[in-house]
């Protein structure tokens, strides 16, 4: 069983089955060979080959990258990422269904003298107060 690397196995490969578990150990050896590396061609050859990066995190002694590391939420949930992961890359679309009358009905009456402008911001708030 080897490690999942992009050079070998691609953004593609989702066969974790077929992945080696890292060590605390292989991950500190491994990131301190990629903190070596000089020069960003080096260090990419490095990431390609292995995996992993350097991380500041790594230098506290309780911290074990192999159980410590989790899902950033901000990013992937409340700047939209999961969405745009959803939407965007996998396709998947949930469509709402679509109501074809209004859940409440506002009548705001016309008024001659709003410009043409107004009266259409009127009309959208209607129905955007409108809608369910």
């Amino acid at each position: 069983m080897g490690n999942c690397t992009r050079s070998e196995q691609g953004y593609g490969h989702t066969g974790c089955d077929a992945w080696g578990r890292r060590t605390d150990k292989e991950w500190h050896e491994a990131a301190t060979k990629f903190k070596a590396c000089k020069g960003k061609d080096k260090k990419l050859a490095k990431f390609n080959k292995t995996g992993v990066r350097w991380s500041e995190l790594l230098r506290l002694p309780y911290f074990d990258m192999t159980c410590c590391v989790v899902v950033d939420p901000m990013h992937n949930l409340f700047l939209g990422l999961i969405k745009e992961h959803f939407n965007g890359i996998l396709s998947i679309n949930l469509s709402k269904p679509k109501q074809e009358w209004p859940a409440i009905i506002i009548n705001l009456g016309t008024s001659p003298t709003l410009n043409p402008n107004d009266a259409k911001g009127v009309q959208k708030l209607r129905r955007w107060l409108e809608s369910p």
